[in-house]
C-alpha cells in the first residue's frame, strides 16, 4: 500500500478521501493479470490449433499428389521409351547425326579462326 501523504494543515474542512491511499487495488490487479493470462492462452491455442485446420488438408493433399505424380512419371517414361523406339525418331536422329558430321569441318575451321583472334 502506498504511503500516506503528510497531514494537511488543520482547517475547518476535512480533506477528501484519496482512493489510492485509502484502499488496496491488489485484488483488481490480480484479477486483470489472470484475465490477461487466460486471453493469451486462448489466443495461442486459437492460433496454433483452432484457426489452422488446413494443415491436415495440406498433409493429405501432399501425400495424394505425390502418389499421382509418381504414377504420371511412370506413364511419361513409358511414352518416352516408346518415342525413342519409333522408326520416325530413329530416322530423324540419323539425319541429325549426318548433318552434324557434315558441318563438323566447317565448325572446326571457324573454331580455329576464333582462337586466332
Amino acid at each position: 500500500m502506498p504511503e500516506l501523504p503528510p497531514p494537511a494543515p488543520q482547517s475547518s474542512q476535512a480533506p477528501p478521501d484519496d482512493p489510492i491511499t485509502s484502499q488496496s487495488f491488489s485484488f483488481y490487479i490480480l484479477l486483470t493479470a489472470f484475465l490477461l493470462m487466460i486471453t493469451v492462452s486462448w489466443s495461442l491455442y486459437d492460433e496454433v490449433y483452432g484457426l489452422r485446420p488446413w494443415r491436415v488438408y495440406q498433409t493429405r493433399f501432399a501425400e495424394s499428389y505425390a502418389k499421382y505424380l509418381n504414377k504420371r512419371v511412370a506413364d511419361q517414361k513409358a511414352a518416352e521409351s516408346k518415342l525413342y523406339t519409333s522408326p520416325d525418331y530413329k530416322n530423324l536422329a540419323a539425319d541429325a547425326d549426318s548433318l552434324e558430321t557434315a558441318a563438323r569441318p566447317k565448325d572446326d575451321e571457324l573454331g580455329k579462326q576464333i582462337s586466332l583472334l
